[in-house]
């Protein structure tokens, strides 16, 4: 990535440059949402990216990239994400997901079909070059009756590029605007990155950052927008992995999911025709019911253990053809107790009988000056059991780096796999032999230029 503060100068002096960004209010909006007051009117162009730019750059230097004496600083620089329970080692820190990001970028062989939308967005805001570069317009598409009308309206641009290969749209791009188009890409795309780091330092106030599970999805959510060619890759391949995981006959956190679902709606279900079991319900969702202590479990727990085993013994074939037990064995019937709490639709429940309004009578009053009921502390209770399902969840379109990157040389590919491995663990049960010998390379804040 470029030196932060050489990018912003650019980005100051260069109106073409600023404007090619094509920045609206209402992405202002929602990159600003926690430092932007709704009355404050929305900041210009040069002072938005001024904005990200030195939060992103002083987020990087006394946070993301902090060190001293040489050494990163404890924290969000050194937290590491386990990526395969599997191997004790197999872990990825925030410098080096950045530093997988800034590999995509430079690496990235830039779509034909977005290098036509650069060149269309520069002729239509720069009539006045168009015009005086019409004549090379109409040598290199091979029409002299081009107008600059023609040129300067998006639709029509487009139809005039319909046939045009890359080299032509590189050219056209250099000939307008005497830049390089692959170049001004790349700065597009760090700006991206930039953006996320700003709503991750600002996630919950001017000053104040994300966790660091919400930091690493924060940058793993630039990858989208770096390339959706990435996401389709990704799609495909989560894909033939669900495929491949429905053929298994054991169970495993990917390959129920969809009985998951079914489960959790049939739970919810049952408790609403029997209300007395709508707080047992939610100590499966908080993951404090432990099925290898039952001396423990309550009587109103195993009515809710009950019910899950009449479910799975009838739908388990539906998700699993090829699962040949009758019931499942310890660890994957702890995969489907733990599950639960994963489920969107459990969340939403028990996170509407929380909202629901507590009626004052004399037997609950004295209750009012008691700690906090569990379901009214749920999700600070699956934020520490289940913190890292919500940090794998939110890198998960890391994998796609690895897909893509395969085509690409062994030493990237290789390298790029680290960040990956998180969201292969989320999505299949077993290690990636892709991350084998993986040698991981930080990104480093000189880089950065803070």
């Amino acid at each position: 990535m470029k030196n932060i503060p050489k990018l912003l100068k650019q980005y100051q002096n260069d109106q073409m440059r600023l404007k090619l960004l094509s920045i609206s209010d209402t992405e202002k909006r929602s990159v600003m949402k926690k430092t932007l007051n709704s009355d404050q009117p929305v900041p210009d162009d040069k002072e938005f990216i001024e904005a990200i730019f030195n939060k992103a750059e002083q987020a990087l230097r006394e946070q993301y990239l902090e060190k001293k004496d040489g050494k990163y600083c404890n924290g969000h620089p050194t937290a590491e994400l386990q990526y395969d329970y599997i191997r004790d080692d197999a872990k990825v820190t925030i410098p080096e997901s950045m530093g997988r990001i800034k590999l995509l970028i430079d690496n990235f062989s830039v779509p034909l079909k977005e290098k036509k939308e650069l060149l269309v967005t520069l002729a239509n805001q720069n009539p006045e070059l168009v015009e005086k570069k019409l004549s090379k317009i109409r040598l290199e598409l091979g029409d002299n009756n081009i107008s600059q009308r023609q040129v300067t309206n998006r639709a029509k641009f487009y139809e005039l590029l319909d046939n045009i290969d890359a080299n032509k749209v590189n050219k056209l791009f250099k000939e307008i605007s005497n830049l390089d188009i692959k170049e001004i890409w790349k700065e597009q795309k760090e700006f991206v990155f930039l953006k996320q780091i700003y709503i991750a330092a600002t996630t919950y106030g001017e000053n104040t950052s994300a966790c660091i599970q919400g930091t690493w999805s924060q940058i793993i959510n630039s990858i989208s927008e770096i390339s959706s060619k990435i996401v389709v890759q990704y799609d495909r391949h989560l894909e033939e992995e669900q495929k491949q995981e429905t053929q298994k006959n054991v169970i495993t956190k990917e390959n129920i999911k969809l009985f998951m679902e079914g489960l959790a709606n049939k739970l919810i279900q049952h408790v609403e025709l029997h209300p007395e079991l709508k707080e047992t319900l939610e100590d499966f969702v908080v993951c404090i019911v432990d099925i290898d202590k039952p001396e423990e479990v309550t009587f109103e727990q195993q009515k809710i253990l009950a019910e899950i085993n009449k479910y799975f013994s009838e739908n388990i074939k539906d998700a699993l053809r090829n699962y040949n037990r009758n019931i499942p064995n310890r660890d994957e019937y702890g995969l489907i107790i733990e599950g639960l709490s994963e489920v969107e639709v459990m969340k939403r429940f028990v996170q509407e009988e929380d909202d629901q309004p507590q009626i004052s009578t004399q037997s609950n009053i004295k209750d009012l000056n008691q700690p906090v009921k569990k379901s009214q502390n749920i999700y600070g209770k699956i934020g520490i059991g289940c913190s890292m399902v919500i940090g794998i969840a939110g890198i998960a379109l890391g994998v796609a780096i690895a897909v893509h990157l395969e085509m690409l040389a062994v030493g990237i590919a290789v390298g790029v796999c680290c960040l990956a491995a998180a969201a292969i663990i989320y999505y299949c049960s077993k290690p990636s032999k892709s991350l084998e010998g993986s040698s991981v390379q930080e990104l480093e804040p000189q880089l950065l230029g803070v």
